[in-house]
Formats: C-alpha cells, sequence, structure tokens
C-alpha cells in the first residue's frame, strides 16, 4: 500500500511510485499604490486576493513507469476546476491546471528516458 502524499482530482501524488519534492503556494494580494501630494503612497486593495500552488519534482521510469503524468495531462485537457487535496486530508479548494512541464533525460538505447523532472501550475478558483 502507497501513502498518498496529495491529489489533483483523481490523480494522486504517491509516495511509492510518484512523489514530488516541492511544493510551492503563493497568494497574491491586490494593491494599488494611489499617489498623494507631498506625502507618501497610500496603498487601496483591488479585491480579491490570488492564490498559486506549484508541484515540482524528479521521477525515474524505473519506479514511476514511462509516461507518469498521462492521467494528469487528461484532467488538464478537460480545462475545468478540479480539487486540491493534500494527504492529511485538508481540502485545499478548486483549482485549474495551468501549466505541466516536464524535462527528460539519461536516455537509453530504445530511448527510454530514466530521469524525468516536472513542473505542475495551478490556479485557485473562486466560486
Amino acid at each position: 500500500m502507497s501513502t498518498v502524499m496529495a491529489m489533483i482530482d483523481t490523480f494522486a501524488f504517491e509516495l511509492s511510485r510518484n512523489d514530488f519534492n516541492r511544493l510551492d503556494r503563493t497568494r497574491n494580494y491586490n494593491f494599488a499604490e494611489i499617489q498623494k501630494a507631498q506625502d507618501h503612497p497610500g496603498l487601496q486593495s483591488l479585491g480579491k486576493d490570488t492564490e498559486e500552488i506549484t508541484i515540482s519534482g524528479s521521477l525515474t521510469s524505473l519506479r514511476s513507469g514511462i509516461a507518469p503524468l498521462d492521467d494528469l495531462f487528461t484532467i488538464a485537457d478537460r480545462k475545468e476546476s478540479v480539487p486540491f487535496v493534500m494527504g492529511y486530508g485538508v481540502v485545499v479548494g478548486d483549482f485549474l491546471i495551468t501549466k505541466i512541464s516536464e524535462g527528460k533525460e539519461i536516455f537509453l538505447d530504445d530511448g527510454v528516458h530514466i530521469k524525468m523532472d516536472f513542473s505542475i501550475d495551478l490556479k485557485k478558483v473562486y466560486s
């Protein structure tokens, strides 16, 4: 049995198969700078905040297979918001997958890669 680190919709990051090395969570607070005559500028809120998550890591084909992110690409191709849940049960919210990057290296004679680096960008959807 494997331990789930996090899930994007039905795609599970598992310690025994396709784990990630890093998770970055960013919340942008939107402010505009307002110039004041003979005073320091003021700041005014421009509405709701935005939140983004980036998940990155390295996988080996011996452990993860040669196409470990294919199911994630299928989810992203739907261009719909999906839940993001941490393995310890916290529902972070609904997110859109805005970008998936993968870089393969160390190839065998038949062209199969040994190592793959990946990065997944998510943007929170507010309802």
